[in-house]
């Protein structure tokens, strides 16, 4: 397997426009203005940028199009991967011989070597089908939950099932997958990567390199709560799409805990929630101790972690709800 510091060893330079850039948002503002220039600082030929909007009403269409990049312009309804699907078809319409697509959330700073190497890595072994890097929050230590997110960025290197959306792909996955599900309106990154295994066996991997810089400037309880009933909607839908009917199929484990902790235990026995919860945060901070969390982000990560499995099975119990009346769920926004 190739490694990080073998990837910086070439003599030869990688020419990063085989890549092309997807780079989707919406009212992100001054932060996509960043977005779009670091990935200039990162050498990206506008005319292999595209930019995706989802309806902002900030003027954020025709700042990046004063950026030279390409823009698209969706209709209603919205989700991230009805964005990402029209950025990469626009691009391999333009340029059909691009080897793969980085996928760029509008809020995030990429570091300057960071194409060129996930580039290389996917030149030099053709195993991999998608590959990320070290995401990290930009001001972490602004609210607790940049703190939460922050560690949720966090993750092992080599070979992952999953991982957030800004991810490089190849162009020839893409096609055999089909890209990303547009009916999902969350967890469709973990979705597309269990398809990307089944229909292609190519691998996801994270290498130890410095990706990019999120921000997802989070300041409030009710942001955080939208957030994780998301997160829950998306355990549910994708778990049933992908759980092939096996006890541990994908993200039945995640849903089980999520419906016990969140609903069964409150429900049915509240008197033991306080004990069984404290059990819970006792157990998620020592492993967030093992992971090399300082004490205080453990004990905050933990404690966060098991209220968080109300409004997760919250998340699970609207698409249930909304599956059994024939409805489609409409996107849960936290911004």
């Amino acid at each position: 397997m190739t490694s990080p510091r073998d990837l910086h060893n070439h003599d030869d330079g990688v020419d990063i426009g085989v890549t092309g850039i997807v780079v989707i948002g919406r009212n992100e503002g001054d932060r996509l203005m960043v977005c779009l220039d670091a990935l200039a600082r990162c050498g990206a030929d506008p005319d292999k940028v595209v930019y995706v909007d989802s309806g902002s009403s900030d003027g954020s269409v025709a700042r990046a199009a004063d950026k030279g990049v390409h823009t698209v312009v969706l209709e209603a309804p919205f989700t991230a991967a009805k964005g990402r699907n029209a950025g990469y078809r626009f691009l391999l319409d333009k340029h059909p011989d691009l080897l793969a697509m980085q996928f760029v959330d509008g809020d995030c700073e990429y570091a300057p070597g960071w194409l060129e190497v996930a580039t290389r890595a996917l030149l030099s072994d053709d195993s991999i089908g998608a590959i990320t890097g070290h995401q990290r929050e930009r001001h972490p230590e602004a609210t607790i939950y940049n703190t939460l997110v922050d560690v949720e960025w966090t993750g092992v290197i080599g070979d992952i099932d999953s991982c957030a959306g800004n991810v490089m792909i190849r162009a020839s996955v893409l096609a055999a997958t089909g890209g990303y599900n547009q009916e999902l309106i969350a967890g469709e990154d973990p979705e597309l990567y269990v398809r990307i295994k089944k229909l292609t066996g190519k691998r996801l991997v994270r290498i130890d390199e410095p990706m990019c810089l999120h921000d997802v400037d989070m300041r409030h309880f009710s942001q955080w709560w939208k957030r994780n009933v998301r997160a829950g909607h998306a355990y549910a839908q994708v778990s049933r799409m992908h759980g092939d009917g096996k006890a541990d199929g994908f993200w039945k484990r995640e849903t089980r805990s999520n419906f016990l902790w969140g609903a069964a235990l409150p429900a049915l026995a509240p008197m033991l929630v306080p004990p069984a919860y404290l059990a819970l945060f006792w157990k998620v901070y020592r492993h967030a101790r093992g992971r090399g969390l300082d004490v205080k982000a453990a004990r905050t990560y933990a404690f966060f972690t098991a209220i968080g499995k109300v409004p997760q099975a919250l998340g699970q119990l609207k698409f249930v709800v909304n599956a059994l009346r024939g409805e489609k769920s409409t996107l849960i926004e936290y911004k």
